[in-house]
């Protein structure tokens, strides 16, 4: 059911519904967290989690709400690089988010603050 409500967030992401799509990645989490929670413990992170945190992100992103964004990045980037290491390429991807949120905001020096971060080369 986490992958169904995740498959029709794609959906509606794919079709500029991106309130839609942003309601179904937080259903998808919510969902998500409930059963890690029951089998692992609420303060278990996975990978899922990181996944659907920076998509509701890019779902804040393309309807204006930068700092809603920004902050599921951070949080997206924290699980990523503490289950994966700085330099597992999903921290990649969440950075280079952040870069270009940074930018389409007119912070050009945080944008190439985060595209240059060393621990990536």
């Amino acid at each position: 059911i986490v992958n169904l409500h995740v498959h029709i967030g794609d959906c509606f992401s794919g079709l500029d519904q991106y309130d839609e799509a942003r309601e179904k990645y937080e259903d998808a989490l919510d969902l998500h967290l409930k059963i890690v929670g029951e089998s692992a413990g609420n303060d278990t992170k996975t990978s899922l989690e990181a996944v659907l945190r920076h998509n509701i992100g890019n779902m804040h992103a393309k309807v204006g709400m930068f700092r809603e964004a920004m902050q599921d990045y951070e949080y997206a980037l924290k699980i990523k690089c503490d289950l994966g290491g700085d330099s597992h390429p999903e921290c990649a991807l969440t950075l280079n988010a952040i870069g270009a949120l940074l930018a389409s905001q007119g912070d050009l020096q945080g944008s190439l603050a985060i595209f240059f971060t060393k621990q990536f080369f």
